[in-house]
Order: C-alpha cells, then sequence, then structure tokens
C-alpha cells in the first residue's frame, strides 16, 4: 500500500529492496518469556528466517491520509484512532507481528495508520480496527486471521491472546500492526471514552425498568430524527456494558445529538455506564420489578440501582424523570440543587412527585384505525401554556408516557419549540420490533400483537390492558370475538418470580389484582394505598414455561378438551375453564405454544380472535411471525 509521506515511502523502498516484508523490523535474534515486555517478545533475525525471500505481502494497514472514501462516508463509521491516540485511550502497547510471527516495536509510518472500531469480523470493512472481546460463549481472538485476511488496519488483543494471534498469523503468512492491553472489554470502554470527550453536544442518557427503548426512540424522533447531521441513538438492544461503548464509537462525526439507552440487570452498572457516557440529560422512565435478582431481591433495590444515573450527574446536567408512582420523590431527592428538572404524567396516573418543576402531561390517547386497516394512536399532551397533539404508528399503553417523556426531554431539557418537538415526534417516530407491532393473518380475519421482546410484571398488564382495548375495526373482517393471550416467562425477578406471574395471570382472568406498584417487599411507603388499573378480562390465556405451572394448577375451573386442548401439547390437564368461561391453558415451552398457535391458524381457530404475544427476549427462538 503507498504511503503519503516520503520517509514512509523511502522505508518501504529499502525494506523491499532487502526482500523483507513491508514492515518487519531488523532486530537481532532474541527470544523473551511471555511476561517480557512486547518488544521483547519473539524478536528473529528476518534475515536467516525461511519466510525471509518470501515475496511481501500486502499490509493490512490504512491511512488516513490516502483513504479514497469521500468524508461523508467516513463520518458514518463513527470515531477513528490513530495508533497513538488508540494506545493512549487503551493504556495499551504498541506491537508489529510479523508473517513470521515475530513481535516488534511499530515502525515510525504505523503513525499514520487510523480507523475505527469494530468487533464483529461479520461486518468489519477495511481499514477498521478489530477489538478482540471476550465473553461466556466467544472469543474474538478466535477471529484475528479473519479480521487480518477482510482489511483491518490493525488488531486490538490482550496479553493472553497475543501469541495465539501471532500463530494464526503465521499460519496465513499475515502480518499485522497490534496493540496488546491488560483487558479488551476495558480497552472497548475506554475507547468509548475517548469518543464521547470528543462529542460536544447533548448526550441523552435513558433508564428505567421498562419503557427506555420506546422513549429513546420517541426523543430520537423529537430531536429530529435519526440521520446525518441530527441524532445518533442505541441500535438494537446495545445498552449494557458493551453495547453503550458501542453506541458511542458508532456515533457519526456530524452527530448534533446522542440518545443512549443504558439497561442494567445488577446494582452498579448504571454507574459504570454513566461514567462512559457522561449524559448531560439524564432519564429515568419507570421503576418496576424488572432484574430484580441482580437488585438485593426487591423493588427498592431497583429504585436504587436506577438513582445510580441521578446520582453521578451534576448540576449542570438536567434530570428527567415519571413523576407518577410512589418512587418519584426518592429519584428527585438525588437531583443535585439548582439543577434542571423536568417531570412526564401520563392517564390515568396523577403526579405523585413532590416538586414544582414543570411537567409534560399526556391527557388522553385514541387509537384510529384508518380504511386500509393502519392504526395509529393519537396522544394529547400538554406542558406548561402549551398544547398538541402528535399521532403515532400503532398501538399500546406504552405510547403516551414516551410520548410525554419525549416533550420533557425535548423541550423541558433541550429547549425544543414544542410544536417543533410535537411535529417531529408526528412525522419521525417509527415503533421498534416485536413492541405492539400488528399483523394481519389469513387475510385481516385474525389480528397478531407481537409484543415478544421482553416480558416484566408492568410491561405485561400493559399489553393486557392494549389488548382488551382494541378496537373491532383492526379486524379488518367483521367484529373481534376473542381477545387470546400468550403470555411467556418473566425472568430475573428472584424471590418475586412466583407472586409476580401469579398476579399477571389474576390481571389476565379479571380476578382482584394482587398487583402493586411497589409490589414486594421494600415497597415504596404508601405503595399499598394504590391498586393497579382495573382487571383485564380476556377469553383465553395460554401460559408458557414452568414458571406458570404452579399458577395453572391454583387456577378454579373445570378441565376442558375441544380445540384448545388438541391444539396444544404440555401438562395433563393441558387446558381448564374459569367460572367465567376464560379458556387457561398451560405449554411446557414455547415450541409447544408455537406449534399449537399455528395449528389453530391453519384451522380457521382463530378467525375474528386478536392474539397477543407476550414473551421476553431471549428465553426462545419463538418468532411470531411464523404464524403468518
Amino acid at each position: 500500500m503507498p504511503l503519503e509521506s516520503a520517509h514512509g515511502a523511502r522505508v518501504v523502498a529499502e525494506r523491499r529492496a532487502l526482500g523483507c516484508c513491508t514492515l518487519a523490523a531488523r532486530v537481532p535474534p532474541r527470544r523473551a518469556p511471555l511476561g517480557a515486555p512486547i518488544a521483547q517478545r519473539r524478536r528473529v533475525n528476518h534475515a536467516s528466517h525461511p519466510h525471509f525471500h518470501r515475496r511481501p505481502r500486502r499490509a493490512h494497514v490504512r491511512h488516513a491520509q490516502e483513504d479514497a472514501r469521500p468524508e461523508s462516508s467516513l463520518a458514518k463509521l463513527g470515531a477513528a484512532f490513530t495508533l497513538s491516540e488508540l494506545v493512549s485511550a487503551t493504556r495499551g502497547e504498541a506491537t508489529h507481528i510479523a508473517a513470521c510471527g515475530a513481535m516488534n516495536e511499530p515502525f515510525p509510518e504505523s503513525e499514520d495508520v487510523s480507523g475505527t472500531i469494530c468487533t464483529d469480523t461479520r461486518t468489519l470493512e477495511e481499514g477498521q480496527w478489530f477489538l478482540a472481546l471476550r465473553g461466556e460463549r466467544f472469543d474474538g481472538h478466535e477471529y484475528v486471521g479473519d479480521a487480518v485476511a477482510k482489511g483491518a488496519c490493525g488488531i486490538i488483543v490482550d496479553e493472553e491472546g497475543l501469541e495465539a494471534a501471532a500463530d494464526a498469523l503465521r499460519a496465513d503468512g499475515r502480518e499485522a500492526l497490534a496493540v496488546v492491553v491488560r483487558d479488551t472489554l476495558g480497552a472497548l470502554q475506554g475507547l468509548a471514552r475517548a469518543a464521547r470527550g470528543r462529542f460536544g453536544g447533548p448526550v441523552v442518557g435513558i433508564t428505567g425498568s421498562c419503557g427506555k427503548t420506546t422513549t429513546a426512540r420517541m426523543v430520537t424522533a423529537a430531536l429530529g430524527g435519526a440521520g446525518p447531521g441530527r441524532v445518533h441513538c442505541t441500535r438494537g438492544n446495545l445498552n449494557n456494558h458493551i453495547g453503550v461503548p458501542l453506541t458511542l464509537l458508532a456515533a457519526p462525526r456530524d452527530a448534533r445529538y446522542l440518545v443512549v439507552e443504558m439497561g442494567m440487570n445488577h446494582t452498579g452498572e448504571l454507574r459504570e455506564l454513566s461514567d462512559i457516557c457522561h449524559p448531560t440529560v439524564r432519564v429515568v422512565t419507570k421503576i418496576a420489578a424488572v432484574h430484580v435478582e441482580g437488585c438485593g431481591g426487591d423493588v427498592a433495590g431497583v429504585a436504587r440501582a436506577k438513582r445510580e444515573l441521578f446520582e453521578q450527574g451534576s448540576p449542570s446536567d438536567a434530570y428527567v424523570t415519571d413523576a407518577t408512582g410512589p418512587w418519584a420523590d426518592f429519584l428527585l431527592a438525588a437531583v443535585p440543587p439548582g439543577s434542571t428538572t423536568t417531570l412526564f404524567a401520563a392517564p390515568p396516573a396523577g403526579v405523585d412527585a413532590d416538586s414544582a418543576a414543570p411537567t409534560s402531561r399526556a391527557l388522553s390517547s385514541s387509537v384510529a384505525v384508518s380504511r386500509d386497516g393502519t392504526i395509529r394512536t393519537d396522544v394529547a399532551l400538554q406542558y406548561q401554556h402549551w398544547s398538541g397533539t402528535v399521532s403515532l404508528p400503532g398501538l399500546g399503553a406504552h405510547l403516551a408516557p414516551a410520548a410525554a417523556c419525549a416533550i420533557a426531554v425535548a423541550v423541558g431539557a433541550l429547549g425544543i419549540a414544542p410544536d417543533d418537538a410535537a411535529r417531529n415526534i408526528t412525522q419521525h417516530f417509527a415503533p421498534e420490533a416485536m413492541r405492539m407491532q400488528l399483523c394481519a393473518l389469513r387475510g385481516g380475519r385474525c389480528v397478531l400483537l407481537d409484543d415478544a421482546y421482553n416480558s416484566n410484571p408492568t410491561s405485561a398488564t400493559a399489553a393486557l390492558e392494549t389488548l382488551r382495548s382494541l378496537p373491532d375495526a383492526a379486524l379488518r373482517s367483521g367484529r373481534l370475538s376473542r381477545r387470546v393471550a400468550v403470555l411467556g416467562p418473566m425472568v430475573e425477578l428472584g424471590p418475586l418470580e412466583r407472586a409476580a406471574h401469579e398476579a399477571v395471570v389474576d390481571y389476565a382472568l379479571g380476578i382482584e389484582p394482587t398487583w402493586l406498584e411497589g409490589f414486594g417487599s421494600g415497597a415504596a411507603p404508601g405503595a399499598g394505598a394504590r391498586d393497579a388499573a382495573a382487571p383485564v378480562a380476556v377469553d383465553v390465556v395460554v401460559l408458557v414455561g414452568r414458571q406458570y405451572v404452579d399458577v395453572f394448577r391454583g387456577v378454579q375451573g373445570e378441565v376442558c378438551g375441544g380445540v384448545w386442548a388438541e391444539a396444544f401439547e404440555g401438562g395433563t390437564p393441558a387446558a381448564r375453564v374459569t367460572p367465567a368461561g376464560v379458556v387457561v391453558v398451560w405449554c411446557e415451552d414455547v415450541g409447544a405454544a408455537e406449534g399449537g398457535l399455528v395449528r389453530l391458524l391453519e384451522g380457521g381457530g382463530l378467525d375474528g380472535a386478536a392474539v397477543l404475544v407476550k414473551l421476553t427476549r431471549g428465553y426462545s427462538a419463538f418468532s411470531p411471525r411464523s404464524c403468518t
């Protein structure tokens, strides 16, 4: 690869004249133990090595000065790092691995190397640094050879993986520039901190027990939508200790705003994520019984873990949180005095926070079905003296609080004109996959509500309420005659697991609810004084997984046969009917549930029905779309 600098060109010419590999070092033969400095490892005399006379292979490096792609294309790739910047951010040590496996000091022209960061060889583009992460079920060091073969400008490996990387390159006869670090995850996070330090615009960090992704998409829309020169938002589920750094590193250089979703499953995680991305606007959507297992076993532990996002902030940051529920004041107590604070609230709940902060309110929401079957939800909003309406694709009880939160962030925290923010939401918001997505089956004779991304007690009851309120017009051929709820297991609930599953089933069956806002031990003061929303009655409930075994056994009702007992496999008896006429089915696993739905659908057993599929992502390979 030609080098722009005269010095680099001269060095390459000299080495080619000697017959050396393009970037091979001329050093005396030497070998040192693994614990020795990198520069002392595997040094050999290349003139006496059998690979000395091999035709030089192409050096897999890219220089910032010579990249032929336009700057707009480079900007899409995110933050680029030179070798010295990468070494500084990761506290690593640079070396060059020759085709013969020798490790030597990198050459001066290596400083011209610049590239963005990639951790997956399947998506790696020529000229990127490949960072080899380790996980419980994978090791990126096994793919170093693939990365170099695809044109990586260099590799980032840990000390343990360095020798294996050198062996892989020697086997392929390839060479690479390498940065060796103690821990590649720590290196990734260090690079993310460096990328964050370069960004001068607002960074919105969003956490909460539920509603994070929808709220992040709504905030992104309110700020003008994702795209070049606008907003960079978390993609997919990249919201943990790996995903947040990847989000920061992928931010285009011309982005005006960053919207970062921040998840957690244990105490202390949000403190670490906050230290990496330093949000200037800090948002907590809702506190609920999610990831209880890693937070001390109760909802109070979850609230303490979520509060870390506020505790890590400074007076110059803005703070946004839900004004409803028993945890509002607990969260607000962590806000530094003098900070900008904005609240949001959605019906039917009232404002519980003891605060005079301005509040963005969702006053009401209504569902409209167009002639072509498209469903939209109109949400009426109010912020101080402004009022307006946003029209959102899809439906669901989660849309109103997300819209109210988006107005609180865009208008209250960032100073966007409310009319502009509302118009942006209507124009740019699109729901994520598997979050209350509607799918018409059998020519519109059945409606599928795909909410299979995740499930917890709060989101499950909200989904059931949405199912109950689904208008008949959603079914393109006649009126809805039945509502079917497929409820999968809810995980990481610790000691609350059984009670939480019982409460959700009671809600579905129309039994007096046992679910409370501050459910379980550690509930906030006064939490037991307010029950959940009105119970929801459906016609059929399909319970999936071992978590529902005891719940199913406790259902009051007669064993029933017919199509429901025949369609679903798993459990004896497989189906019961309650005194209120609700059919309850238990399936051993998601495969049985999927098979039963397909059989019923193909036989016309679901004609006239709306089917809610509420599962937890990653629990199995179930895909509601397979029922189409």
